[in-house]
């Protein structure tokens, strides 16, 4: 140890289980971060939930969501978000021309509703926003696009990688302040 440091090297398997903890993270923080970094859209392929009870749940990250509503038989469209940041800020975007729309807690309380968005607000504290598309006055099928930005609770594969650096760390410490008695 010099005078200018104040961690002792590790050597031998200690320092072989700490290179590969390193590089275990850096790949982990790499990939972690590369699939944060574009949107993720989901397409309705078959009939979303027509009702709340029904809501289709949107996988983990969406933020974009496309779809249709028809005639009387689909006209609603239900989208469940459920990865979101209780009591942080949100922002509901979207269009479809002619097009209602409604944000609803869990319970099915209206947070805001109406023809026009964008639809500003604080997600509820368990992370539930339901959005209601209904084709509105025109009763004519109508395409939409809508958006939600967000905070989004960590993956867990986000979490793991948080925790086990800071268990690096403080392993790290602890040997460091034994070896220095």
């Amino acid at each position: 140890m010099n005078e200018h440091s104040n961690h002792v090297p590790l050597s031998g398997s200690s320092a072989n289980h700490f290179r590969k903890l390193k590089l275990a993270l850096l790949a982990g923080t790499c990939l972690s971060a590369a699939s944060t970094a574009s949107a993720a859209t989901v397409i309705e392929s078959t009939d979303f939930g027509n009702s709340f009870t029904t809501a289709t749940l949107m996988p983990t990250g969406i933020d974009m969501v496309t779809g249709v509503v028809t005639n009387s038989s689909d006209d609603n469209d239900y989208i469940s978000f459920t990865d979101l940041v209780g009591g942080s800020a949100f922002t509901f975007n979207g269009n479809a021309s002619g097009g209602y729309f409604e944000l609803l807690d869990s319970t099915a309380n209206i947070i805001n509703s109406g023809f026009s968005l964008p639809f500003n607000g604080v997600v509820p504290t368990n992370g539930i926003l339901v959005a209601r598309v209904n084709w509105g006055e025109g009763n004519v099928p109508i395409s939409y696009n809508v958006s939600l930005t967000a905070d989004r609770v960590p993956e867990p594969s986000t979490a793991l990688l948080a925790g086990a650096a800071a268990l690096a760390g403080t392993l790290r410490r602890r040997r460091s302040a034994s070896l220095e008695k």
